[in-house]
């Protein structure tokens, strides 16, 4: 990187395509450039669903998005409109590559932006045990050394996911039409689904490494509706969730149906992202809901099989209690060691319950 060439007024270009968790996790990165060289960011994403989560951070200049990771370059107008519009963006422009995919080296080799201007996450290897915003923080600790830095801070951590009081509104007259108000029900969020429940089979196929069986939801649903009897048990997901839903209720007694929800057909993300605000608490497997609950304070409890939840357990101001069948906070093994030893099916009610019976309902708020 030739310093004197990068001027004040050049936005980072920061590439990311990851799914929903992923996307969370970058918050930190995106702070930490900010705070060390006040340049806010320009994103380049996949989906149109970005646009929620970072149309109002204070971090971010612009955002660029494309349809598809994988479609081939001559066949998708998203990236051709990409490349033509970095073609004529500033050649010095320093930018960060934080994926592992070939395909995206070659597409920003098209909009001319130059290597020597570039850090890569394949150059900064995660150290074992290292959580992935911990190594992007150190991949922006690098970019500060070239940037025109502000005096040092200590870095956040700990992803921040703004709610406009406009999302706030919304959601609360949307729950008012179910007749439910956060001032007075505890409103608990159950997320049962992932993305690999969304495609086609068996949700309890073996690639679907995150399955927790619907009848162990329904009996961990039953026990915290019988102690609860305020609560409101919101299904969360997504359209296609709808039938995992329905045969967690179908296997839930009346009674404990009778205070649950199923809202995964009328959740878009800004409704998640004010539901989790209001929650009293979430109870999901990992998945990207998990860590939009994280991001903006909601006490969680987060079911990990063989993912590993030193490296992608969601990360919060407020309390997170991981659940697995191994201590993960005691585990020194590599990834694939955990992968092997640690599975959904080992880990019961009592673990999940107990889990949640731990979580004090506090709000830790984040300052504006």
């Amino acid at each position: 990187m030739k310093v004197n060439e990068v001027g004040n007024d050049v936005h980072p270009l920061v590439v990311r395509m990851g799914a929903l968790g992923d996307m969370i996790m970058l918050l930190p990165f995106l702070q930490r450039i900010y705070e060390r060289t006040g340049m806010t960011v320009d994103l380049v994403v996949c989906g149109n669903w970005n646009r929620v989560l970072f149309t109002h951070c204070a971090w971010v200049n612009k955002i660029y998005i494309v349809d598809s990771r994988n479609a081939p370059y001559w066949f998708n107008r998203s990236k051709q409109r990409l490349v033509a519009e970095l073609k004529s963006s500033a050649a010095n422009r320093p930018w960060y590559l934080l994926e592992h995919l070939p395909a995206l080296y070659r597409l920003m080799d098209r909009a001319k932006l130059q290597r020597s201007y570039a850090l890569f996450t394949d150059n900064f290897k995660r150290i074992n045990g290292e959580h992935t915003c911990e190594q992007f923080l150190r991949i922006a600790d690098a970019a500060v050394s070239y940037l025109p830095a502000k005096p040092d801070s200590a870095p956040n951590l700990i992803p921040h996911l703004k709610v406009t009081p406009d999302q706030i509104n919304e959601c609360n007259e949307w729950l008012a039409r179910k007749q439910i108000d956060s001032r007075i029900h505890k409103i608990i969020l159950i997320q049962a689904g992932n993305k690999k429940t969304t495609r086609m089979g068996k949700v309890n196929r073996k690639s679907n490494i995150k399955f927790w069986p619907e009848a162990k939801w329904a009996e961990l649903i039953q026990r915290i509706a019988l102690q609860n009897p305020d609560a409101k048990i919101l299904l969360c997901g997504v359209p296609q969730e709808i039938k995992l839903c329905n045969a967690i209720l179908d296997k839930c007694g009346e009674h404990a149906r009778s205070q649950c929800e199923l809202v995964a057909d009328d959740l878009p993300l800004s409704r998640l992202m004010a539901l989790a605000t209001l929650a009293h608490s979430c109870i999901s497997v990992d998945t990207g809901p998990a860590h939009i609950a994280a991001a903006v304070g909601c006490p969680l409890v987060v079911l990990f099989g063989k993912s590993d939840p030193r490296q992608f357990r969601p990360l919060s101001v407020n309390e997170v209690n991981v659940v697995a069948n191994l201590n993960w906070q005691d585990f020194h093994g590599s990834p694939q060691e955990w992968a092997a030893q640690n599975d959904m099916e080992h880990i019961t009610v009592d673990m999940v319950f107990e889990g949640w019976r731990k979580l004090s309902g506090h709000r830790a708020g984040f300052s504006s």
